[in-house]
Order: structure tokens, then sequence, then C-alpha cells
């Protein structure tokens, strides 16, 4: 079974704790949707994925490239007869060209597309999660349609039975569907453009979502912010009862979300090494253009008139979502916590049992113990209570946005050169 394929595909329990069914369901070329469900006899989800890789999953993709064989030829029929009739006899020399494009295979288009998104400064290139994020949704679309299958012989119906299928049998949610075809547009616009299709079979597929439907995802994305009496348990009274971290470890990394409005994975990439202290008088666009001329690294004390910072930026292994960088300047609450962890690495990242993931290990444990708090808290809603706080003490919206790494909302913004103290005083107003 190809790597990529998901791990539960074509397996499906009823009841839980009850037989996992294979399920296989498959069109035939009159458009009917036929369903074979049949009880592994075992309710183990390792076994049962042992014995669909090994008893099952070789006839069923040799099934799905016999169908698609059979599709093809069903479409290439027509052109031939066509040619026929015309009359048109040799000098085929123009279509000797497209061989190669033709021939294709998708997992080897879908390869190169892979490496030409995380290729920097590249026409493709993306943020390093949507990279991921991408490769994901790509990988799935090669299982199902079949990684040797040309890419040239995908049509858009193959895409159609792609996104009806994860609604249906995988029973993703709309959006999630609509987002994955926009992934998979992209991937078949970078075929087109490298000569390996004619056309995007993608373009024109769609989810149809209702006014209901997308109200209701807007109300439920907005994550609510922890309250006053929630922040403070979560950053002062943190439980410790954990043999690899600390309570430290726990309350300081929420510090750093609560008063700097930073994402879990800028939180966790921040070294020593991005601590600057900075004039409160410049701009802070200024900086951005020539950092090196401005930065003064954090030492135990603070000049007169300047502040500590925290310099937010692309490395090697981490790419800031939007791809852009920015000075977040340090509350006055946080400067302890920072003085502390600074004290007891030396160098290097802040948090290093948090560096290797993006924080995603860190903070699946970290938000299992603060449910107990409250059920329906996150960290992403530290950067809502960040904004909040600053938006309810009368600071700017623009301000805050910079703050936390917003993109520019209107023109006006880009005329705006705001300086480091006005950043500074935004972030001390956070409770």
């Amino acid at each position: 079974m190809h790597e990529s394929m998901e791990t539960n595909k074509w397996l499906w329990q009823p009841r839980k704790n009850g037989p996992i069914h294979l399920r296989v369901t498959h069109t035939t070329l009159e458009g009917q949707r036929k369903s074979f469900v049949r009880s592994l006899r075992t309710n183990h989800w390792p076994s049962a994925r042992k014995i669909r890789d090994t008893e099952f999953a070789p006839i069923i993709l040799d099934m799905q490239k016999a169908m698609l064989q059979l599709e093809l030829i069903h479409e290439l029929y027509p052109q031939l007869e066509e040619r026929l009739q015309a009359g048109q006899h040799g000098g085929y020399g123009p279509e000797q060209s497209n061989d190669k494009r033709t021939n294709t295979a998708l997992s080897e288009v879908y390869a190169s597309w892979c490496d030409a998104m995380v290729a920097k400064g590249g026409n493709y290139a993306v943020s390093q999660g949507t990279a991921k994020r991408y490769t994901a949704i790509g990988g799935v679309l090669v299982a199902h349609i079949g990684q040797d299958t040309p890419v040239s012989a995908v049509t858009q119906q193959d895409i159609v039975d792609y996104r009806d299928v994860r609604l249906g049998a995988y029973a993703k949610s709309k959006k999630t569907v609509e987002l994955e075809l926009i992934a998979i547009r992209g991937l078949f616009r970078y075929a087109v453009e490298q000569s390996k299709a004619k056309e995007n079979p993608a373009k024109g597929v769609s989810v149809k979502r209702t006014k209901a439907e997308r109200t209701r995802e807007t109300r439920r994305k907005k994550r609510r912010p922890p309250t006053h009496g929630e922040a403070d348990k979560i950053c002062k009274q943190f439980p410790a009862d954990h043999k690899r971290f600390t309570a430290d470890d726990f309350q300081d990394y929420a510090m750093f979300a609560r008063y700097t409005g930073m994402r879990q994975a800028e939180i966790a990439h921040i070294r020593v090494e991005d601590l600057q202290t900075y004039e409160g008088s410049e701009f802070v666009d200024v900086i951005l253009a020539n950092p090196a001329q401005y930065q003064q690294q954090y030492g135990e004390a603070i000049p007169d008139g300047h502040a500590l910072c925290i310099y937010v930026t692309d490395t090697d292994d981490h790419t800031t979502k939007t791809g852009l960088e920015r000075i977040v300047p340090v509350s006055n609450r946080l400067l302890p916590v920072i003085r502390r962890r600074v004290e007891q690495v030396g160098k290097g990242p802040l948090f290093p049992f948090a560096e290797g993931d993006s924080g995603a290990s860190f903070g699946r444990l970290w938000l299992k113990k603060v449910k107990k708090i409250g059920d329906d808290l996150t960290m992403h809603g530290f950067r809502h209570y960040a904004a909040s706080e600053m938006e309810n003490n009368g600071v700017e919206s623009g301000v805050s946005a910079a703050v936390l790494g917003h993109v520019e909302s209107s023109v006006h913004e880009g005329y705006v050169h705001r300086r480091i103290a006005v950043l500074k005083e935004g972030v001390d107003q956070v409770y």
C-alpha cells in the first residue's frame, strides 16, 4: 500500500468496540455507485490494518488502475475514430512532442510539485506550514486516483469523485474539502505550467455551502479567549505533575502566549539571539529594512529609552505563517520570565523541548492539562486574548495587528510608520 494512504482507508467500524469492516466503493462505467462491505471479524485496529494491507490492498489498487485504464480507452477511442474519418493518415510529428506529457505519471508530477513548494525564492514557494499541508492533501489524491496514472489522463470527473468520497466515506466537512480543492488546483496548475497536462481538471470543481453553514463556521472559528481568572490560573497555578516538564515550563509557555500574542510555533522557535533591544523612537519598518544596523543583543540591563523586543522572522527550519518578519516588544510583566529562562539556557532556544517539532508535542500535553481549567480553552485563544485586551484598553487596531503579525488590511496602513515605543505601550496594556 502506498505510504501516503490514509491510516483507516477502506476500514469502517459501524459500532464502537464492534467488528471492523472492509468497505470499498466504486463507480461503474454506467455511473452507478457500488459498495462492498465485509466484516474482518476483529475490533483491533492494528490487526485490521494488517489484514487489509496484506490481503486486500494489492487487489483493490489493481482494480482501481484497471478502471482508470478502461476509462482512458473510452476517452481516446472517439479521438481515434475522428482522425480516421477525417483521413489524417501519418504526419503525427507534432503529437510526438506530447508523448512525454501524456505519459508522465501523477506521482512524478506530485513529487516535483512538493519540491517546488519548499524551494526558497522559487515561483511556487509557500510557507513551511502550507507546504506540509498541501503535501499531505496531494498524497491522499495520488493514492485515490493511482500513482501510476498519467497526469494528463486525470479528468474533472476524477476530481469530483475525490470530492464526493471525502465528503461521504470520510465524512470530512465542506470547509475542509474546499480547502483541499485549493491545494489540488495548485497541483494541476503546476502540471499545466510545466507542460505535463493540457488543462487543469480541478478547475471549476467546488463545494457548495449554504449561507447558514458559512455563518456557523465563522462563529465556530472565533475561539473564546480565556478570562482574566482563567489566564491567571494557567500562568500562575499550573500543575507540575509531569516527569519531563516543570511547572515553570507550562506557565512560561503560557506567559509568552498571553503577553505577546505569538503563535505556538513562533514561541517554540524563540532563541536568546532573537532578543534585541531597540531605541523607542526608532521606526519599526526602518529597523526591519536593515536589522543588522540596529541590533543590540539583550543583556542583563536594558538601556534607558530602549525596549526589549523579540525579533520574529523566517529561519532555515521554520517559516512564519504569513511570511512576514516583525518585532514584538516585551511587556513589563513578561520581563522576569525572560530573565529567568535566559539564565537557564544561556544561549539557543528558550524552550529547547519544544523547538524540534514546533511545539506540537508539548502543545498537546499543555492543552490536555488546560482542559481541566476550561474545556474550550486553546493556546490560540491567547492570540484572541492579547488582541482583545489591547483593543478594549484603547490601543489602535493597527498596533495590535502589527504586534500579532496580521497582514495590513488597508492602503492607509501601508503609509503608517510606528515607533517601537508605541508597540511597547500596546503590549503593556495586556492584563
